[in-house]
């Protein structure tokens, strides 16, 4: 059984000319708090700029799910979701961020960017990400 950043899949950019954004959301993320050994949740967003591919997003749905019984703090999380699709798509501009629903009624957002060197991305497709 895959696990981790293996469970992602892509597929051929067939539009590798235009600039466009393809945004994924997903509303209930879950995993383990390491301090209190509760279930912790959050609202995950996902933007990008795709170049050569693009991610498959019922793969993404999977990946998500392996993290229900990790460990993790919300930046880590948030850095790796960043780091597993940057190795795996390669896009010219990604944000991943995270708003993380506090049982103290505190919401704690971590946002986590990433501008492929040498890529030129429209103006327009930058402020989508923003």
């Amino acid at each position: 059984m895959k696990k981790g950043k293996e469970i992602l899949d892509t597929f051929i950019n067939q539009y590798q000319n235009h600039n466009y954004v393809v945004s994924l959301e997903c509303p209930d993320l879950s995993f383990i708090n390491p301090d209190t050994k509760k279930p912790q949740y959050a609202r995950l967003r996902i933007s990008y700029v795709p170049d050569q591919r693009c991610l498959k997003d019922f793969t993404l749905s999977d990946y998500l799910v392996s993290y229900r019984n990790s460990e993790e703090r919300d930046e880590s999380l948030i850095n790796k979701i960043r780091e597993d699709i940057v190795e795996k798509v390669s896009p010219k501009k990604l944000q991943v961020a995270g708003d993380f629903l506090r049982q103290n009624g505190i919401v704690l957002s971590v946002n986590a960017e990433y501008t492929k060197p040498s890529s030129v991305v429209t103006p327009g497709a930058q402020k989508i990400i923003r």
